[in-house]
């Protein structure tokens, strides 16, 4: 996982053309909402923050930071979000010095191998009573089939289902709070469709985690 893979050709490629199309501030809302249902308030560290578009959300409720592995993902995002703090670097070298009480790793940790150095990194910059939300696209069960499907994006080295994601977290120390189904596509004419529901978790083709620390 290299800043030379995720330059703007590939955010160009893997959000057909906008970013900001596929990254809507209801999608971040909504994201919000779920990690401030478990901790409201406190330090947040973004990791892969591309953009920015969460963390122009999350700055509203919490001390925002961010971090992302491509140069040019933070460019931008520093661009848009000048009173943020926001450096570049791997998920795997994250060198921050504070503890932070939310970690967020949105549509990453997919990508990144060993994902077991990964989520020990994550880890390693949470509070002790800090929380981790995690959102990654998921191959299990029927609706899995679809999503490998219409998945064509190489830098996915992590193809997996549910309880796959869920063990990784408590195998490094987490207890699963929270369990959100998402729903996030481009339709036809340039409109995107995205919906969360704790209720439909088993049958959606990503989800949401959150881990407190244990």
């Amino acid at each position: 996982m290299s800043s030379d893979t995720f330059d703007h050709g590939y955010f160009r490629n893997a959000y057909h053309g906008d970013y900001d199309l596929h990254n809507p501030a209801r999608k971040a809302a909504f994201y919000l909402s779920q990690i401030v249902a478990v901790k409201p308030s406190g330090r947040l560290l973004d990791v892969g923050c591309a953009f920015g578009s969460f963390l122009a959300v999350a700055c509203q409720r919490y001390e925002a930071a961010g971090v992302d592995v491509s140069l040019d993902a933070v460019e931008v995002a520093r661009t848009r979000l000048p009173g943020v703090r926001i450096s570049h670097a791997s998920v795997l070298e994250l060198g921050m010095d504070r503890k932070f009480d939310v970690v967020t790793c949105f549509d990453t940790l997919e990508h990144v191998t060993p994902l077991d150095e990964a989520l020990t990194a994550l880890r390693g910059v949470m509070a002790p009573s800090g929380v981790l939300a995690i959102t990654v696209p998921v191959f299990d069960g029927l609706i899995g089939q679809v999503v490998r499907h219409l998945d064509h994006d190489p830098t996915h080295v992590w193809r997996r289902g549910r309880s796959f994601w869920r063990k990784r977290l408590e195998d490094h120390g987490l207890d699963v709070v929270r369990s959100v189904g998402l729903w996030r596509y481009l339709l036809p004419w340039r409109m995107y469709l995205f919906f969360g529901s704790r209720f439909l978790y088993r049958l959606s083709p990503a989800i949401m985690l959150i881990g407190r620390n244990g």
